[in-house]
């Protein structure tokens, strides 16, 4: 029973991964087709990018395994919204704050970049040690 557990549970965090990726993909994609991207000044509560790595990373995870739990929109933009409070109140981050700051790395693409590099590395890294559990 363990192992059966373990496994489906497994195989749901492979394919949230996935479904991450593909956010990860179009976020790289919506950046890179903008022209000029406005300069956001940087804010007096800037959160730090390896913290920006960290939630983002979680938050893709919050949203893919959201997208397979709940097909329904009014339940998944639900969850999403009350996960995502609750992800950044265990972080100590505000909503207000992480909205200014991702609206400040935004507009530094090369920055934004790189955060989604790694936190691309971060998920590649978390599949491949579930795949060696398997």
């Amino acid at each position: 029973m363990k192992l059966e557990k373990k496994i489906v549970s497994s195989s749901l965090s492979i394919s949230s991964k996935r479904v991450g990726f593909s956010i990860l993909f179009i976020g790289f994609f919506l950046f890179s087709c903008a022209e000029k991207i406005a300069d956001f000044p940087k804010p007096e509560k800037l959160i730090p990018k390896a913290k920006m790595v960290e939630i983002l990373t979680e938050l893709v995870e919050i949203e893919s395994a959201a997208q397979i739990k709940y097909p329904i929109f009014a339940d998944f933009n639900t969850v999403i919204a009350q996960s995502g409070d609750s992800l950044l109140k265990a972080k100590n981050v505000s909503a207000e704050d992480f909205e200014n700051s991702m609206d400040y790395y935004g507009s530094k693409q090369q920055e934004m970049i790189v955060i989604y590099d790694e936190v691309k590395v971060k998920l590649n890294k978390e599949m491949e040690q579930i795949r060696q559990e398997l």
